[in-house]
């Protein structure tokens, strides 16, 4: 197991939608609104955080990667810093869910008595 970890954002990217839909249903009470479109938006936003490893190439369809440099379909040599990934998550509403939902999370367990 530590190797999958080492070589993929596969373990991150599957827990993401558990976070969402644990904190979803916590909150059900308060809230009620239709939130069913949510976990599927976050399934594909997880998808291409997995694809951000240098691990993951996607069978060699994702050469891009978010920590070295790649040859481009063109030859050129591309640089993470000025490659648009596919992901922002402040300009996506599911993107926007997930940092929200995070951040709440990661407050919560900081009031933790074990924290």
């Amino acid at each position: 197991m530590t190797d999958t970890l080492r070589s993929s954002h596969a373990y991150i990217s599957s827990q993401l939608p558990i976070i969402v839909r644990q904190h979803f249903a916590q909150e059900a009470r308060k809230v009620q609104t239709d939130r069913t479109w949510i976990i599927p938006a976050i399934r594909t936003l997880a998808r291409k955080i997995e694809l951000l490893a240098p691990a993951v190439s996607d069978a060699g369809r994702q050469p891009a990667n978010c920590e070295y440099p790649w040859v481009g379909p063109a030859g050129t040599v591309r640089v993470p810093a000025e490659h648009n990934f596919g992901l922002d998550l402040l300009h996506e509403k599911a993107g926007r869910h997930l940092l929200k939902v995070l951040y709440t999370t990661a407050e919560e367990l900081t009031r933790m008595p074990w924290a």
